[in-house]
């Protein structure tokens, strides 16, 4: 990664330092923990089926993360040509979980984000103290391409 000879402080460390989070985000966002035979969840990059994308009212689903026999099940008929979205997570996943897994949003979350928020009520006032636009803000003056570094923190 980077390289140069300028130090783990220089131009060269940042931008190896950059590529190394951009990197982590890519493999975080793309890999699925599946139960092994020895009951622990191990987190595997699994081909193509990052290709699918997420509806919360997707009738299709993710079967298999607990018995090794990873498929995707059709909740209703596919026409061809048609796109298949499969459902992320459950019910209660808030959108604190799909911005840090996937990098999304999900207007279908806010029963879930308002659980996580009655679990949580310190968060309220913190998050009353800036404004929609002050955050953009902050995205807007940060370099193009650190947006990960600060979702990773």
């Amino acid at each position: 990664l980077g390289g140069g000879g300028e130090g783990e402080g220089g131009a060269a460390g940042e931008a190896a330092r950059r590529e190394l989070q951009w990197a982590v985000w890519l493999v975080q966002s793309r890999v699925l923990t599946v139960q092994g035979a020895d009951g622990r969840g191990h987190k595997l990059l699994i081909p193509w089926l990052d290709m699918f994308n997420h509806r919360a009212s997707s009738p299709h689903r993710l079967a298999g993360r607990t018995d090794g026999m990873l498929r995707v099940l059709a909740g209703a008929p596919v026409g061809a040509g048609e796109q298949v979205e499969i459902v992320y997570g459950t019910s209660g996943t808030s959108n604190a979980e799909f911005l840090g897994h996937y990098g999304f949003l999900d207007p279908a979350a806010a029963a879930a984000d308002e659980a996580l928020l009655r679990a949580h009520p310190h968060a309220r006032p913190l998050l009353k103290q800036t404004a929609l636009a002050d955050d953009e803000a902050v995205l807007a003056a940060t370099e193009p391409g650190s947006h990960e570094a600060l979702a990773l923190g």
